[in-house]
């Protein structure tokens, strides 16, 4: 498992329902992506960095299947899904990492603010 022979070689004809299963999955972080889970403004940010990275993690992982369905020597090998899935284990833990330590500043700051504002005075309109 460890011989770069394993790694680089292609594996063996999957069967038609482990890759309907995969592009299921990968479907679904896709559509994941596509759908905007917070509408409030204070989480615009961390929701266009999660439709990011689940649109990017589902369409990337649907064209590589579809390499491997081709048999398309290096980009179906095992190396590349070993490289995609450990960079979308460490693009998902800097997107928590935001999550639990920047959006909860921002969203103080974003109170903060509001309640600052509160007390301004409101702009003169024109007649």
């Amino acid at each position: 498992m460890t011989s770069k022979d394993f790694w680089l070689s292609i594996p063996k004809e999957s069967s038609f329902s482990d890759l309907k299963i995969s592009l299921i999955i990968f479907g679904i972080l896709a559509m994941i992506g596509l759908l905007t889970l917070f509408n409030h403004y204070l989480y615009k940010k961390m929701r266009q960095k999660f439709a990011t990275f689940f649109l990017t993690t589902g369409l990337l992982g649907v064209f590589l299947l579809l390499l491997r369905l081709e048999r398309i020597n290096f980009f179906s090998s095992r190396l590349v899904f070993l490289i995609f899935s450990l960079v979308m284990i460490v693009w998902m833990g800097v997107l928590f990492t935001y999550l639990i330590v920047q959006m909860p500043k921002e969203v103080e700051n974003a109170r903060r603010y509001q309640k600052f504002s509160a007390y301004l005075p409101k702009k003169k309109r024109k007649e």
